[in-house]
Parts: structure tokens; C-alpha cells; sequence
């Protein structure tokens, strides 16, 4: 069996480099810096996941997701929202938006790992 694919959407060097510490011996790790990149990753090779920031200059997480309905890109990839921002309406707009879930920071990568490995068995068994 392969590594899950996951591509990291976060604007914030830091994040990425904890991400890429605490999940790259686990996952097949991809990243982008902003919303366009992610885009474009999302384009011409989707992953089996995507942790995506919400607040990035340009771009934002919901942006990407809005863009990646209307495309009808990477239908298939698991999206985990990682945001700042613990209010109920962000929370249902990232699910009506088509994610799996919604974390908030700050982060711990365990739980993103936990989260990870959850959402993709239960996709992988249906």
C-alpha cells in the first residue's frame, strides 16, 4: 500500500515545516504557499488530501474551495480546513464548501494525523 498523497496549503513557513516534521514520515507530503499554487496542484495532480489554511492573502481557503467545486477539481480529495476562526459559520461553511473537516489552531499535528488516517480509511473502504 502507498503513502496518502497530502498536499499542505499554508501560507505560513512555520506551519509548513511543523507539518512537514510531524507527517512526512506517515504521508506523502506536497506543499503550497498560498491559494493559486494550490490550485494549481489541485489541476494536474489531485491528492488523497489536502490541509488547508483559510486566511491567506489573495486566495483564502474558501476561495480554493468555491474554485475547485466550480472546476470540478480533485472530487475525490479529502479536505481538512485548518483556521484561526472557531465560529459556527465557518465551521458550516467549510462543510457546505465540501470539507471533512474543520480544525482550528493552533494546531497539533497529532490530531491532523488522527484526522488524516480516519478520513481516508473511511474513504478507502467505501
Amino acid at each position: 500500500m502507498h503513502a496518502p498523497d497530502v498536499l499542505i496549503v499554508d501560507d505560513d513557513p512555520d506551519i509548513r515545516t511543523m507539518l512537514s516534521f510531524a507527517l512526512g514520515g506517515e504521508f506523502l507530503l506536497r506543499f503550497a504557499s498560498n491559494g493559486t499554487d494550490a490550485l494549481h496542484e489541485l489541476a494536474t495532480r489531485p491528492p488523497d488530501a489536502m490541509v488547508l489554511d483559510v486566511m491567506m492573502s489573495g486566495v483564502d481557503g474558501y476561495d480554493v474551495l468555491e474554485a475547485r467545486r466550480e472546476r470540478g477539481l480533485a472530487p475525490n480529495t479529502l479536505i481538512l480546513m485548518l483556521t484561526g476562526k472557531a465560529d459556527q459559520r465557518d465551521l458550516v461553511r467549510s462543510w457546505s464548501l465540501g470539507a471533512a473537516a474543520h480544525l482550528t489552531k493552533p494546531i497539533d499535528p497529532e490530531r491532523i494525523a488522527a484526522q488524516l488516517r480516519v478520513n481516508l480509511a473511511s474513504v478507502a473502504t467505501a
